[in-house]
C-alpha cells in the first residue's frame, strides 16, 4: 500500500456508491501492474542501456515543461512495498527522445532552448492511445467504472477489447482511475512493425505485417488519426456517445500513470478534496497481451503503407496526383532554378528548398527552415501552394508559393522540357473552377462521376460570399467535401490578406473567427467532429460547443434535489438574466456549468484555452441565436467572468465570431418563423403593457418588467398555452401586418376527403404571421446551407422573391444551386413504392403501410424506410426505420 501521509485520501473518502467503492477496493488489492511491467519500465531500461532510441517520460508534476530531466534525477527508485513502481511519478508520455539544450534557439518568453517534445517523437516499439471522459459528475465517473465491472472477459469493455483484437498490432488496455473525475483508458498498440530498426523480440507477427519504414516524425500524425478511429470503436461497442477529451489525440500529451500518487493542485468539489490532498491512481482493470491477438487478421490499424504518404497527404488542395515528374538526373538543376524563382519573387533565403522528388503519386519539395536545419521537414506537395511546417523554426503562419501557383504548376512553368508524363493521369485543370451545375444532369452518370462533377461546384460554393443553398442528393458527399476544403479556403483567405498587407505596408494578421459546422443533433455533432478530425486536411483543434441550456441541463443531472430555473422564473425573482439567477440561486450548479464549459476547450496544464480560429461544431439552435444571445454566447467562452462583469462579458461575446458556416440538413422552420394569429396578438399586448410599465422598448426593458407584462397579458387572456420564451421570440421577430397571411385551401388543394375529414381544408381561413428569419444575415460571414429536400429550397426561393427592389448585395439574397436532377443515378438511389390506397395504421381494417411493408418484405425487398411501421414488431425487427432515423 502507498506510504501514508497526513493528507492521504483513501477509497472510502471518495463520493461514490458502496458498489463502486467495493470495485475500487478489489482493484487496489489486486495491484495489477502488467502495463508498467511489460512496457513502461522495460522501455526505460532499454533506453538507458542504449538498446532503444526513446522512452516514456515520467513526471512528478502535472504542470511544467517536458524538457526537465527530473525523472533521471530520482534514479527511478522503486516502491518500498512492491519493489517495482517508481512511486514519485504521477504522469507519463508516449516514448520520446531526451531533450537537448541549444542556447542559440532560446528566446526568453517564447522558446526555452530545449528540444520541443513534438520533435522528439521516436518509435520505441509501442505507443498508447489514451481516452478520458471528464464528465464532471459522480454519475459520469460511475458510468466509466461500470464499463470495467467484473472480470475482463465479462465486463462491458470486453466488447471493445474484442473489436480491437482484429488488429495484429493491438496489445491490450489498462484503465487507470485519475483520482478525481474520470478513468484514463490506455489502449496499447505495437509499433515495431513500422521500422526494421526497432527490436521485435520473439514476436514474428511484426515481421509479417511490416510494409516499410515509417519516419518517426510522422508518428504524431499517425497517433492523431488512429485515436479518432479507436474513439469511434469505443463508443460503438459500449453503445454510448460520450465525447472523449480530444486534447489526448496529441502523441506527447501527459497521461495518468498506474499507481502514481496524485496531489491536488486545486480543490475537487466532486469528492470534497482540498489543495495538497493525495490519492492513489488505481489500476481499475487491465487486459494486456504479450503478443498479437490470436483472432487478428493481417491488416494492422497502424501501417506504414497506410500512413507512408502522410508527408504528402497532409493539408491537401485538389487531392489530384501529379501528372508529371522530374527525372532524377534533372532534379538538382530544377531545384536550383526553383530556388532562384522563389528569391526573384520576394522570398527570403529561408525556407530554402532542400530536396525535390516524386513519391509515386506526388511531386514533393522539402525545405530547410534555417541555416541550422539538418533534417528538412517542412514540405509542399504537388497539388498545393502552402508549405506545411515541420521541425525546428518551422514557419508559424502559412507560407505560400508565389503567383497563386501550386508546386506542379510551378514546375511546369520552370521546367516544361524536363517533365516526364505519367501514364494514366489527366491534365490538371485550372484552380479557378467554372460553375458546372448545368452539366450535372448529363455528366453524373454514376455515383463516382456525380461526386467528381459536384466537386468543382462545391469548391466554388465554399468561396462565395453571402449565403448559398445547395440542394443535392443524399449521400453524395456535399458536407464531407465542404468540410475537407474549409482549411484550404482559410489558407487562401490568409494568403490574400498577406498579399494586401504587403502592398499596403501594413501589419499582417490571419483572419479571426470560427469555421462552424451546424448539425441537427448532438449525436450528429459528435459524429461529424470525428469525421472532420480524420480528414487529411482537417484542423488540429475541433471544439464541440454545447448550448448554455444544454450545459445547464447536464449540470442539473448531478443535483437531484434542484429544479430548473426558467427565464420566466429568473424574471420573477428579479434577476436581469438567467445566468444571474442560476449563480444567485444555484451557485454549485453554476460552478459545475463552468467546468462542463471549460471541458469543451483544449487544455494546457488544466486550464481551458480559447482559440479564436477554432473549427467548431454545434447544433442548429445555438447558431441561429448566435448573433443575438450576448450572455449565452459569452458564457461559452472559457474566460467568461465568474463575477458577471458586464464589460468582460461583452469582451468575451465580441471574440466569439464566425468566419464561415456550413449549415447541414436545414428545415423550413430554420428559414421562416410561423405563428398563429392569437399568439401574435397576445405577444403584442404584452409588448404594449411592458412599454407602459417600464417606459422602455421590450428589448431594452429589464427582464423582470418583461416577465411581469407577459404574465398580466396571459392572465387577461385566460392563461393560454404560450411560454414566455415564445412571446419573447415573437416580439423580437418584428412582425408587421405585411407578414399576415390567410390560408386559402382552394389555391393549393391537398387530399381527397371532405372538409370534415381533410386536414388541409380544415385550415381554410385561418390566419398566421410568416416572416423570414435573419440569422444567416446577422452572422456577417459566408454561410452555406445544405439540404436534400425541395421544401427548404422553395422556401428560400420565396424569401428571395419578396426582397425589395432585387438588392444587389450578396447578403440580401440566398444563391441557390439545385443539383437533384440526375436521371442516370436512378439505380444509385432508394426506390420509392407508392400506393394511394394505403394509409397510416388505424383502428379499422383498411389497408395500411403495415400491410404494404409485409408484402414488400415477402418479396424482393430487404429493408424499408417508412413511418407508421412498428419497429418493435418481431416481423420488422432490423428491417425497417422511420424517415427521421434513416
Amino acid at each position: 500500500m502507498p506510504i501514508e501521509t497526513s493528507m492521504q485520501k483513501s477509497i472510502s473518502d471518495l463520493n461514490l456508491s458502496n458498489k463502486h467503492k467495493s470495485q475500487l477496493e478489489r482493484a487496489s488489492q489486486r495491484r495489477s501492474n502488467i502495463f508498467m511491467d511489460r512496457y513502461i519500465l522495460p522501455t526505460i531500461s532499454g533506453f538507458l542501456s542504449n538498446d532503444l532510441n526513446g522512452m516514456p517520460h515520467l513526471f512528478a508534476k502535472e504542470s511544467g515543461a517536458f524538457a526537465h530531466q527530473d525523472m533521471l534525477d530520482f534514479g527511478l527508485e522503486t516502491h518500498p512495498v512492491t519493489g517495482r513502481i517508481p512511486y514519485q511519478f504521477t504522469l507519463f508520455t508516449n516514448p520520446l527522445d531526451n531533450a537537448k539544450y541549444d542556447q542559440r534557439s532560446a528566446v526568453p518568453g517564447k522558446r526555452s532552448g530545449w528540444t520541443p517534445p513534438s520533435e522528439r517523437v521516436v518509435n520505441a516499439g509501442w505507443c498508447v492511445f489514451t481516452f478520458e471522459f471528464d464528465g464532471g459528475s459522480i454519475e459520469d465517473l460511475e458510468m466509466q467504472l461500470d464499463w470495467f465491472a467484473g472480470k475482463p472477459e465479462n465486463c462491458p469493455f470486453h466488447a471493445v477489447h474484442k473489436a480491437l483484437s482484429a488488429f495484429p498490432d493491438y496489445r491490450g488496455y489498462c484503465a487507470v482511475f485519475s483520482g478525481n473525475k474520470s478513468i484514463h483508458i490506455h489502449i496499447i498498440f505495437a509499433t515495431n512493425h513500422l521500422s526494421k530498426h526497432v527490436p521485435t523480440g520473439k514476436n514474428t507477427k511484426s515481421k509479417e505485417i511490416w510494409q516499410g519504414d515509417l519516419p518517426d516524425r510522422f508518428l504524431g500524425e499517425v497517433h492523431r488519426q488512429a485515436w479518432t478511429t479507436i474513439a469511434e470503436m469505443i463508443n460503438l461497442n459500449l453503445e454510448t456517445d460520450v465525447q472523449f477529451d480530444t486534447f489526448l489525440r496529441n502523441y506527447v500529451q501527459k497521461r495518468r500513470l498506474p499507481w502514481g500518487i496524485r496531489q491536488f493542485k486545486k480543490r475537487s468539489d466532486l469528492h470534497g478534496f482540498n489543495v495538497g490532498d493525495e490519492i492513489e491512481q488505481i489500476v481499475v482493470q487491465e487486459n494486456v497481451l504479450t503478443r498479437s491477438p490470436k483472432q487478428s487478421g493481417g491488416t494492422p490499424l497502424i501501417s506504414a503503407e497506410g500512413f507512408n504518404s502522410l508527408a504528402t497527404a497532409e493539408r491537401t488542395a485538389s487531392r489530384k496526383p501529379s501528372p508529371s515528374y522530374i527525372a532524377t538526373d534533372q532534379q538538382p538543376r530544377v531545384l536550383d532554378d526553383f530556388r532562384m524563382y522563389l528569391m526573384s519573387n520576394g522570398w527570403a533565403e529561408y525556407p530554402k528548398p532542400a530536396t525535390l522528388h516524386h513519391d509515386g503519386s506526388f511531386n514533393v519539395v522539402h525545405f530547410f527552415n534555417d541555416e541550422q536545419d539538418c533534417n528538412p521537414s517542412t514540405f509542399v506537395r504537388g497539388d498545393n501552394r502552402m508549405l506545411v511546417g515541420g521541425g525546428k523554426a518551422a514557419p508559424a503562419l502559412g507560407v505560400f508559393l508565389p503567383n497563386d501557383l501550386s508546386l506542379d504548376d510551378t514546375l511546369s512553368l520552370l521546367a516544361p522540357n524536363q517533365l516526364k508524363r505519367i501514364e494514366g493521369t489527366s491534365a490538371r485543370k485550372s484552380r479557378k473552377k467554372a460553375l458546372a451545375s448545368v452539366r450535372f444532369k448529363e455528366d453524373a452518370t454514376d455515383l463516382k462521376q456525380a461526386r467528381a462533377v459536384l466537386a468543382p461546384i462545391l469548391d466554388n460554393v465554399a468561396r462565395l460570399p453571402g449565403t448559398t443553398m445547395v440542394q443535392a442528393l443524399e449521400g453524395i458527399g456535399k458536407t464531407y467535401f465542404l468540410m475537407s476544403v474549409a482549411t484550404e479556403v482559410n489558407w487562401d483567405q490568409d494568403a490574400e490578406r498577406y498579399r494586401q498587407a504587403g502592398l499596403n505596408r501594413t501589419e499582417f494578421s490571419p483572419a479571426k473567427g470560427f469555421v462552424a459546422l451546424a448539425c441537427k443533433s448532438y449525436a450528429q455533432c459528435y459524429s461529424k467532429a470525428n469525421e472532420f478530425a480524420r480528414l487529411p486536411s482537417g484542423p488540429s483543434n475541433i471544439v464541440l460547443i454545447k448550448s448554455m441550456s444544454r450545459i445547464y441541463e447536464d449540470a442539473l443531472k448531478g443535483f437531484a434535489n434542484e429544479s430548473e430555473i426558467t427565464r420566466q422564473r429568473a424574471g420573477e425573482l428579479g434577476y436581469p438574466h438567467l445566468l444571474h439567477a442560476i449563480k444567485g440561486e444555484q451557485p454549485d450548479i453554476f460552478k459545475t456549468m463552468t467546468e462542463i464549459r471549460d471541458a469543451m476547450w483544449p487544455q494546457i496544464n488544466g486550464v481551458a484555452q480559447f482559440d479564436p480560429c477554432a473549427f467548431v461544431v454545434l447544433v442548429h439552435p445555438v447558431l441561429q441565436n448566435w448573433p443575438h444571445s450576448l450572455y449565452a454566447k459569452a458564457f461559452l467562452h472559457p474566460d467568461f467572468p465568474n463575477d458577471l462583469d458586464p464589460d468582460a462579458i461583452s469582451k468575451c461575446a465580441a471574440q466569439m465570431t464566425m468566419k464561415r458556416v456550413i449549415y447541414d440538413e436545414v428545415e423550413w422552420q430554420d428559414l421562416v418563423s410561423l405563428y398563429p394569429l392569437w399568439m401574435v396578438q397576445l405577444a403584442k399586448d404584452a409588448e404594449t403593457q411592458c412599454q407602459s410599465q417600464a417606459k422602455e422598448e421590450w428589448e431594452e426593458a429589464p427582464l423582470s418588467d418583461r416577465v411581469s407584462a407577459f404574465k398580466r397579458s396571459m392572465a387577461n387572456a385566460g392563461s393560454p398555452d404560450m411560454s414566455y420564451d415564445t412571446c419573447d421570440a415573437i416580439i423580437r421577430a418584428g412582425l408587421t401586418e405585411a407578414d399576415r397571411y390567410s390560408i386559402d385551401a382552394s389555391r393549393f388543394p391537398f387530399g381527397k376527403g371532405t372538409n370534415e375529414n381533410n386536414i388541409y381544408a380544415q385550415c381554410d381561413g385561418k390566419e398566421y404571421y410568416v416572416k423570414e428569419r435573419r440569422w444567416w444575415k446577422s452572422l456577417n460571414c459566408p454561410v452555406v446551407i445544405l439540404t436534400t429536400e425541395d421544401l427548404p429550397r422553395l422556401v428560400a426561393k420565396g424569401i428571395n422573391s419578396v426582397q425589395p427592389n432585387m438588392p444587389s448585395t450578396p447578403r440580401e439574397i440566398i444563391t441557390i444551386f439545385n443539383l437533384t436532377d440526375a436521371p442516370h443515378l436512378i439505380h444509385e438511389t432508394v426506390q420509392l413504392r407508392f400506393d394511394e390506397r394505403v394509409r397510416m395504421p388505424r383502428s379499422d381494417d383498411k389497408p395500411s403501410v403495415i400491410n404494404m411493408a409485409d408484402d414488400l418484405l415477402a418479396g424482393d425487398v430487404g429493408y424499408i424506410i417508412s413511418n407508421g411501421v412498428p419497429r418493435d414488431d418481431p416481423r420488422f425487427d432490423g428491417k425497417v426505420s422511420s424517415h427521421k432515423d434513416a
